[in-house]
């Protein structure tokens, strides 16, 4: 299976170091994009490492599964374009809003979500789909309004 872990643009080394070290690797091919993280991270066999991808959002379709740190912009985007994915909150970051997601996500049953990091490997092996929720975008109800105000200037 071709994994993809992103962490966006924070950094959140111990998310890189637990799928480096995991049993994920030994039978998967996995690109992590590791953000602003000040550690040498260093291409495996089955591990290839990037601080940026481009246009992520247009790579998703290369993976058959993406681990993903719990940002709203991330989360959201992944949930509109239907993909399967486990999503970890980072909790080293000194604020806890990806907390906050994590709750919602689970709620309303979007997609697997992982608060404890060592049973990560376990998810994503009995990560099932049709077990999970479909989510449908609700429009922002102001976006109209707003434009139109926009548009007099």
């Amino acid at each position: 299976m071709k994994i993809l872990v992103t962490v966006g643009t924070g950094a959140f080394d111990g998310l890189i170091s637990n799928v480096s070290n995991s049993s994920l690797v030994s039978d998967n091919l996995i690109d992590i994009q590791y953000g602003s993280s000040s550690v040498n991270w260093e291409d495996t066999d089955s591990i290839r490492y990037f601080d940026y991808i481009d246009n992520i959002e247009k790579t998703y379709d290369q993976y058959d599964f993406i681990i993903a740190h719990c940002g709203a912009g991330t989360v959201f985007s992944l949930l509109e374009q239907g993909y399967s994915f486990v999503t970890v909150p980072n909790t080293e970051r000194c604020d806890h809003h990806q907390l906050e997601l994590a709750e919602y996500l689970k709620k309303n049953n979007y997609c697997s979500v992982c608060l404890e990091i060592s049973r990560l490997p376990q998810l994503v092996q009995t990560y099932r789909k049709a077990d999970y929720s479909t989510y449908e975008k609700e429009e922002f109800f102001l976006s109209q309004r707003i434009l139109s105000l926009i548009n007099r200037c």
